[in-house]
């Protein structure tokens, strides 16, 4: 499980690690990188904007795009792409896999090493490394199993 997402020292640190790439530090990068720390599952963009809006009242939808886009670029930020085609993103040192029913969305979070085994065999056979961070495992929850459709996602921590 991601360590607690709300302390300062964090925010600072991710920051930190900003400058030192010689990125600024704006208001904007500011109020994202808070809203992903204070976050406890991975955020789509109107997520982080709704989250931001009460600090950052004037930031547009376009600059909460823009700033993810570039963050993501600097390598704080990795998005993940879920199973009904929306992104969302994290931050890119808590990075966690998923697992998603394809029919209604529950999301579970994976432990780290879950697939660790799979990548080292994949190293060792095929001399391929695995990125398990953009994807989700998609599958069939148990209340789905035999049904169609979809519905509003869940998130579950595992």
């Amino acid at each position: 499980m991601p360590p607690t997402r709300s302390d300062p020292r964090d925010l600072d640190a991710t920051l930190d690690a900003l400058r030192a790439q010689g990125h600024r530090v704006t208001a904007a990068r500011r109020a994202v990188i808070h809203a992903l720390l204070s976050a406890d599952h991975d955020m789509t963009t109107g997520d982080v904007a709704a989250a931001i809006e009460s600090t950052q009242p004037d930031t547009h939808l376009s600059t909460v795009y823009r700033t993810l886009e570039s963050l993501e670029e600097a390598g704080i930020v990795a998005h993940v792409h879920a199973a009904h085609g929306g992104v969302a993103y994290q931050l890119a040192d808590r990075t966690q896999q998923h697992a998603e029913c394809d029919v209604c969305g529950l999301t579970i979070e994976l432990p780290s090493d879950m697939l660790a085994g799979v990548a080292r065999q994949l190293r060792a056979k095929h001399d391929f490394e695995l990125d398990t961070r953009h994807f989700p495992l998609l599958g069939r929850c148990s209340s789905c199993r035999g049904t169609e459709g979809s519905a509003p996602h869940r998130h579950i921590r595992g």
